[in-house]
């Protein structure tokens, strides 16, 4: 074993990264890993890290600029007691926003009866995005993945705007009232 190896090894990011460790992975891709801190500092406390181990940030060179760009904090649009918003990493039209419940709640199939003044409050927080943004409710697009459709197992209201501009590939992954992507009214009526 190289030093490199054996310094890896004790690396408890890495052991994430290589599924050694358990944790719930909330996110990932090619470059980075998203998962809760073991020791939250608040109710909503989310470490991304590099799937490369990188010993510090006097190791980065200009080669990693596109990492660290992914590594940026997100910017947090709106925040109050139950729920948070920030900007889908992957946009399906100009506007295309989360709102999710700071309590974990693993998906919309998940919820119950006492969530539905939460649900109630996610959809009255992404309409006043779309208000404070000058957009149109009208041309929105508001909804759920439905399990097993899903890549974040963590509740979340996709908000999507100007609904005119999604593309066809959008339009297929967001589909109205589809198997894999339901509507606000559709999660609501499960609750009644």
């Amino acid at each position: 074993m190289t030093s490199n190896e054996i310094e890896k090894s004790n690396c408890i990011f890495c052991n994430i990264v290589n599924k050694l460790e358990s944790t719930e992975i909330l996110y990932e891709d090619e470059d980075v890993c998203v998962f809760r801190d073991i020791k939250p500092a608040s109710d909503f406390h989310i470490l991304t890290i590099p799937k490369r181990h990188i010993e510090d940030a006097k190791a980065l060179t200009t080669a990693d600029k596109n990492l660290v760009n992914k590594l940026e904090s997100t910017e947090i649009l709106y925040e109050d007691e139950d729920v948070c918003v920030f900007r889908d990493i992957k946009p399906a039209s100009d506007f295309h926003i989360l709102t999710i419940p700071k309590r974990h709640i693993e998906d919309a199939k998940a919820l119950t009866t006492a969530d539905k003044n939460l649900v109630d409050r996610m959809l009255c927080v992404a309409k006043e995005q779309l208000a404070k943004n000058n957009l149109s409710v009208d041309d929105a697009r508001f909804g759920y993945h439905w399990p097993p459709f899903r890549s974040v197992r963590h509740l979340h209201l996709h908000t999507i705007a100007p609904e005119s501009k999604m593309g066809l590939i959008s339009r297929i992954i967001f589909k109205k009232d589809s198997y894999w992507f339901v509507s606000p009214d559709y999660v609501d009526s499960r609750l009644c």
